[in-house]
């Protein structure tokens, strides 16, 4: 899915040579793809690997972002990021 350069200028990481913050942006970016996974019951690699859809990505980056953004957050998945992911959730 995305990679930490993919989502910088989204944090407003602007400078190529900044980072500091690449560890904890990857962890975040993993902790969005698994929660992502979770949400639409989905096995994100073997169903979509290699051409992700552009709303999972979106997904992602937002669910990534507010992460990074909200470290002290109450877990809930934002409502957007909710709806993106709506059409991909597995019902069975």
């Amino acid at each position: 899915m995305l990679t930490v350069s993919d989502i910088k200028p989204h944090l407003g990481i602007i400078d190529p040579n900044d980072n500091d913050d690449d560890a904890l942006i990857a962890d975040y970016l993993d902790a969005a793809k698994a929660r992502i996974a979770q949400h639409t019951r989905r096995d994100l690699d073997a169903d979509f690997a290699p051409d992700f859809p552009d709303d999972l990505l979106q997904a992602q980056r937002l669910l990534a972002a507010h992460y990074f953004n909200d470290r002290e957050g109450d877990g809930a998945l934002p409502v957007g990021v909710r709806s993106l992911l709506e059409a991909f959730r597995v019902y069975s």
